[in-house]
């Protein structure tokens, strides 16, 4: 290892309390802000304090002990098994951890095959992506005009056009929490749980207060429909959308999904992330589905007898082994929940 490729070693101090000022940026590379999960503005909102950060062949990783073992924190990152082995043999070298953990990566097949620490990969979920630019088409021809027609209709039975409005701005204080009420109703009235606490709630409020926008369909002083999205480089990232059910037949989540899109272009933006969950109207979007894996890299037999390890596996067993009875479960009839 040149030392051109191990840049720097070092360790960064806990994450400030929320309301604190915000850390010196001048010590990290830019580059952490290209993404949303290594965003400076995410840590701080969810209290991330990273251990170890460093710089491998040109790749910054940065690594935090939240799950008992260390964790890679660049989550939706393109990695092959070779560039985890890479990171992992990295870490066991700086630390004495029994395994490391690469959290929700795509996991890409190039490159050899053979590592030289043993990967365990679970797979639960997946991001929906699309491209945002020039010349893309957000919606079918056919899905756009009935969106905009539904909207002109809408105007003409208000009676004041000028009264519905769509409007794309920093997200204020309070955009949160109206748009998360309308997610939790429908969530609820279609009998599944909302998994949203207050405590993710405030975590989104102070992201979004950093590094959000919001775009919200108002009838008069009514928000009947918005979304909340999160930019990071020229990602964005529609983490929450949520709209009236009474006011349904206006297609309130396309009106403000199509808006938003055309804006975080002209923001720069260069791809649309719609995040955890399948939906057959992410397909509507134009939205490919890129299945995440949860990788965790034993350092070596010895480490299966550790509590460490299995601390920082367990959870994402548990939950690779959920994901995968569920379609057997759907099929006895015995789940009618989400995928």
């Amino acid at each position: 290892m040149s030392s051109s490729e191990a840049l720097r070693t070092a360790r960064i101090a806990a994450a400030p309390a929320a309301g604190a000022a915000p850390l010196d940026l001048a010590a990290e590379p830019a580059a952490l802000s290209d993404s949303l999960f290594t965003h400076p503005a995410y840590r701080r909102a969810h209290g991330i304090a990273p251990s170890l950060v460093f710089t491998e062949a040109g790749r910054t990783a940065l690594f935090s002990d939240r799950s008992g073992a260390p964790t890679y924190l660049g989550r939706l990152d393109r990695l092959t098994p070779a560039d985890i082995d890479t990171l992992a043999a990295r870490v066991f070298a700086e630390t004495d951890a029994p395994a490391v953990v690469f959290e929700d990566i795509v996991l890409e097949a190039a490159g050899p095959a053979a590592t030289r620490f043993r990967q365990m990969r679970y797979r639960y979920q997946a991001n929906w992506r699309r491209a945002v630019g020039p010349g893309e088409k957000y919606l079918p021809a056919k899905k756009a005009s009935d969106v905009r027609r539904r909207l002109r209709r809408f105007r003409e039975e208000f009676g004041d056009p000028d009264g519905v409005r769509l409007s794309f701005g920093r997200t204020r204080p309070g955009d949160v929490a109206a748009v998360t009420r309308y997610n939790r109703i429908k969530v609820e009235t279609s009998g599944h749980r909302h998994h949203a606490d207050a405590a993710a709630e405030a975590a989104l409020e102070r992201l979004a207060g950093e590094i959000g926008y919001s775009c919200l369909l108002h009838a008069g002083n009514e928000l009947i429909g918005g979304t909340i999205i999160l930019v990071a480089g020229q990602e964005a990232y529609f983490s929450l959308i949520g709209y009236d059910l009474h006011h349904a037949r206006v297609a309130p989540g396309f009106q403000v999904y199509l808006h938003a899109v055309q804006e975080v272009e002209k923001l720069g933006c260069r791809n649309a992330n719609f995040l955890w969950g399948d939906g057959e109207w992410k397909v509507g979007l134009g939205a490919a589905r890129e299945q995440l894996t949860t990788v965790i890299v034993r350092r070596g037999p010895i480490a299966l007898f550790s509590p460490a390890h299995w601390r920082a596996a367990g959870p994402y067993l548990v939950r690779h082994v959920k994901a995968h009875l569920k379609p057997v479960a759907r099929r006895l009839g015995l789940w009618s929940g989400p995928s």
